[in-house]
């Protein structure tokens, strides 16, 4: 299983980046929240990733996918997304757009309609993902990063006796 990937950066796509590692390009798919926080990387400038590794079946064949992500959190996030019965690799870093911690937030808070603004998920997938991951989330609502945008709890007021 590959784990991380290190290389130069030569080649963007819409939702990916082309790393170079010794002499081969190497695809990784990167969720929109993700590309946007290395916007800055200049072509050929050093580029690590952690990676997800997944095989896309298409008929009787495998194709190799890889994903990347900054750090583990991020990938640890990603994993447990990917764990609602509705949602596979691919539609995952489609859904991704917002910041990680936005959307553990949403959540958390069983805000379906910010859910429901993410790519592919409709307010019936919005749902399950809050059935299943609520409560289990919160963690990554605390994730902070140069560049990243990070939720803030609003202030819980206390009543007097």
């Amino acid at each position: 299983m590959i784990s991380r990937i290190s290389g130069k950066l030569i080649g963007r796509k819409p939702n990916a980046l082309i790393v170079s590692v010794n002499g081969i390009g190497y695809e990784v798919m990167v969720p929109a929240c993700i590309l946007q926080a290395l916007e800055p990387l200049a072509k050929d400038q050093q580029v690590e990733l952690v990676t997800y590794y997944y095989l896309q079946m298409e008929g009787m064949k495998g194709i190799p996918v890889l994903v990347g992500f900054r750090h583990e959190m991020e990938k640890e996030f990603f994993e447990l997304f990917i764990g609602v019965t509705s949602i596979g690799p691919r539609s995952a870093v489609k859904a991704l757009s917002l910041p990680i911690p936005r959307i553990a937030e949403a959540i958390e808070r069983g805000d379906t309609g910010l859910l429901n603004s993410l790519p592919g998920v409709g307010t019936q997938k919005a749902k399950e993902i809050i059935a299943k991951l609520q409560g289990k989330s919160g963690r990554f609502c605390l994730i902070r990063d140069e560049g990243a945008e990070v939720a803030r709890w609003p202030k819980i007021s206390r009543m007097k006796a």
